[in-house]
């Protein structure tokens, strides 16, 4: 047997591993977290493409955001808060 045949499984059980503290970490689900993002985007009336270019992202990237296909950094998050908390009280006045 070749040593790349014998590391093999040393290599599954490694990724194994990973894979078991990963699922353990309690995070936040990405989802959950940006959903209302595109419920209060759209219930605005704020297109995709001009809130992205408001919070210095590009289109597809917000819209992964929004999807939960992507997890958003935390000066993002900041960012879009901002961004519809000022909208929101611009729609009030």
């Amino acid at each position: 047997m070749s040593t790349a045949a014998r590391e093999l499984p040393d290599r599954y059980a490694a990724a194994e591993q990973r894979h078991r503290w990963n699922s353990n970490r309690k995070v936040v689900d990405a989802p959950t977290l940006t959903a209302p993002i595109a419920l209060i985007r759209s219930g605005l009336g704020i297109s995709l493409d001009q809130m992205a270019a408001k919070v210095g992202v590009s289109r597809s990237y917000l819209c992964r955001v929004e999807t939960g296909s992507r997890t958003p950094t935390p000066e993002l998050l900041a960012a879009i808060e901002t961004f519809l908390l000022d909208q929101l009280r611009f729609r009030k006045k």
